[in-house]
């Protein structure tokens, strides 16, 4: 594939995932034996891996990630200076910021999450049924929707619940609440400025330009900032009010988290010993709040376009839908009683989320920067080089997930067990070592059957990456689609328009749909 003189092979590497320019590259363009791909990134010389074991080692190898200047502008307006999407390196400013977020998401965290997230997604499957109840004069019964801006709404509670202790009223109402527009506003103005039809247009690049836009985002991101200003202080409050009474803490949210992991750190920080002993209401709260938007912009866009695809999969697949519906019916009332039993009692929901993760991945590239050299085999990659993790192509070869890597699958990740009459997990290791030891013995073990269905490497899942850089969120995550997924498909069945064809379109590195009608109507039980 010839470079372009000045842009290298930026067009190719900049467009979507699915698109013959981005797989001249990435496939095509690869050595059938290593899965390699040497090419340029206007001056710099960068390498893209097939093999999943080569994607986990330069992971784990280096945290170092270059943004160019001109989208980390975009994200400091909207995210802040300090936030750590636009963070580059593993210094002490970022592990310091890291491990601040990371402990609101430890499973005990997420655990205790856990109600508020079932809360979300009852209310929000419950939504949908009362407008399908009502839908009485067109006599069909149904809720029509776009995938895209239900699961904004969707995803937006849950962040205000489990994030803030807020309800932002989305699913109640099934619209876009003042705050959430502004919320939802601020990132896909952001995203536009980033294209390449803007990034060199002047309109959009200085916000001081007295432009209708500027001034949409100005009140948008001021109304985003000031909401998250006055629920910060009066979280303050309430954990300091807590704290002198000697109150027992109940169920907490991630703010009340990181407003303690900040002194906390702090303290441990080199601070004088008057510092250590600061309450939580001496936090910086410019800090909180860079530190909430990154949260809500990892999660926000990730979480609906992943809910979204999942929807296409089981529409796509009856005999799935009807699976998970089951699933979801026989584990309601337990959840009710205890929403932590989730992972174990929504076994098969959890996989049609892992499994869409697997060829839907939200985001669908990453990207280290080397420094220094890396072993992948026979091969020495050197310091300087940049390395692209092309996600979906990785996810879909067939030396990570064998034959049937293109197929939509949950059975890769779970089992049926008769006697439990449940699904389970799938041990992938203990699996790959029994059918090791039948292939040393000579014997023809059940692994040979062509309709076999190998176990998935969970390891060889990198739509949360991997190493050090991965995504905190993960946990909340999978637990927060499972649940939503769950919740509607046991009230509801859900499916795309007829003759839909999904096509996708670039977003920062996301791939979400161009576009998703999904209809639902009120599930019959026998």
């Amino acid at each position: 594939v010839s470079p372009h003189p000045l842009l290298g092979h930026m067009p190719q590497v900049s467009s979507p995932p699915d698109s013959a320019l981005y797989q001249s590259i990435f496939l095509d363009h690869a050595d059938p034996s290593s899965g390699l791909s040497t090419f340029w990134f206007l001056s710099t010389p960068c390498l893209a891996v097939l093999k999943a074991e080569h994607a986990r080692s330069i992971l784990r190898h280096s945290v170092e990630r270059k943004t160019f200047d001109i989208f980390t502008r975009h994200f400091k307006r909207s995210l802040g200076k300090d936030s750590l999407v636009i963070m580059e390196g593993g210094g002490g400013t970022w592990r310091h910021h890291r491990n601040l977020v990371k402990a609101a998401f430890t499973e005990k965290a997420v655990r205790n999450m856990s109600g508020s997230v079932w809360e979300v997604a009852s209310r929000f499957a419950r939504s949908i049924l009362d407008e399908c109840d009502a839908d009485e004069e067109g006599s069909i019964g149904c809720y029509a929707a776009e995938a895209l801006d239900i699961f904004k709404w969707a995803t937006i509670d849950v962040f205000g619940q489990v994030a803030l202790g807020h309800d932002f009223e989305c699913t109640s109402s099934l619209s876009q609440t003042p705050v959430a527009a502004s919320f939802d506003a601020t990132v896909e103005d952001s995203s536009a400025r980033t294209t390449a039809r803007n990034l060199f247009n002047p309109m959009t690049q200085w916000y001081w330009l007295p432009t209708e836009r500027n001034r949409e985002y100005a009140f948008h991101s001021g109304t985003v900032r000031r909401a998250l200003e006055e629920i910060c202080e009066r979280k303050v409050e309430d954990v300091r009010s807590k704290e002198s009474g000697g109150e027992k803490e109940g169920k907490e949210d991630m703010l009340a988290i990181l407003l303690k992991s900040d002194v906390v750190a702090t303290s441990n920080d080199d601070q004088s010993q008057s510092q250590s002993k600061q309450t939580p209401n001496a936090c910086r709260h410019g800090e909180m709040i860079e530190m909430l938007m990154t949260l809500f912009f990892a999660g926000y866009d990730t979480s609906s376009i992943g809910l979204s695809m999942a929807m296409y999969e089981v529409s796509e697949h009856p005999r799935i839908q009807s699976l998970c519906a089951e699933e979801a019916r026989r584990a309601a009332d337990h959840l009710v009683l205890d929403p932590t039993q989730w992972e174990d009692r929504l076994a098969y929901n959890w996989a049609v989320v892992m499994e869409t993760l697997r060829l839907h991945p939200p985001v669908f590239t990453n990207c280290r920067n080397l420094v220094k050299d890396v072993e992948l085999d026979e091969y020495t990659v050197p310091s300087g080089t940049r390395v692209y993790i092309p996600v979906v192509q990785i996810h879909t070869d067939e030396r990570n997930f064998g034959k049937r890597a293109k197929e939509f699958l949950p059975e890769r990740w779970v089992r049926w067990e008769e006697e439990r009459k449940c699904w389970v997990k799938r041990d992938y290791a203990r699996e790959e070592q029994e059918s090791q030891q039948t292939r040393e013995r000579g014997k023809q073990g059940f692994t040979q059957d062509p309709k076999y269905i190998p176990a998935a490497n969970p390891n060889y899942l990198f739509s949360f990456s991997d190493g050090a850089r991965n995504c905190v969120g993960k946990r909340l995550a999978l637990q927060e689609s499972t649940m939503l997924l769950s919740c509607i498909l046991r009230d509801l069945t859900v499916q795309t328009r007829e003759g839909y064809v999904l096509q996708k379109r670039k977003k920062f590195a996301m791939a979400p749909p161009t576009e998703m009608p999904l209809r639902f109507k009120r599930r019959e039980w026998d």
